[in-house]
């Protein structure tokens, strides 16, 4: 294998990641060539102290920082929750509304296929309730 190769595989061989061909591959250069051991010793040794410094420490600044900004977008997206809301209770008086009048309308024979005909759907079902499967009047 030639070094090029060989480096391209260095952090995999160090994380013992490598297929064992491969890896035998990369044992045979390493025993040949002072370059690529040197390089592996690094990796080695980089890995090291990544693996013993641990999490870094967050000067408070930041975090006071940081949280001030979640706090305002999380308002701004109340207020336009509020908003929302708003619109959301509107459309529903509005649907409301309109439900109570067709349903007036139909009580009053205003709409219907003929004269009279949701008069006499309102009357019927106003006369007459199930009541455990018989029909009882009111």
């Amino acid at each position: 294998m030639k070094c090029e190769d060989v480096r391209k595989l260095l952090v995999a061989y160090a994380d013992r990641a490598l297929a064992e061909t491969e890896a035998g591959c990369v044992r045979e250069h390493l025993d040949s060539c002072e370059s690529c051991r040197r390089e592996l010793e690094l990796l080695r040794a980089d890995a090291a102290l990544l693996r013993g410094e641990g999490r870094p420490e967050v000067p408070a600044y930041i975090t006071v920082r940081v949280m001030a900004r979640i706090r305002e977008r999380s308002g701004a997206r109340r207020a336009g929750f509020g908003l929302s809301l708003v619109f959301a209770r509107v459309g529903f008086v509005v649907v409301a509304a309109v439900g109570l009048w067709l349903g007036a309308a139909l009580g009053r024979g205003i709409v219907g296929t003929s004269p009279g005909a949701g008069g006499r759907l309102a009357r019927a079902l106003t006369e007459q309730v199930f009541v455990d499967g018989r029909t009882e009047g009111l």
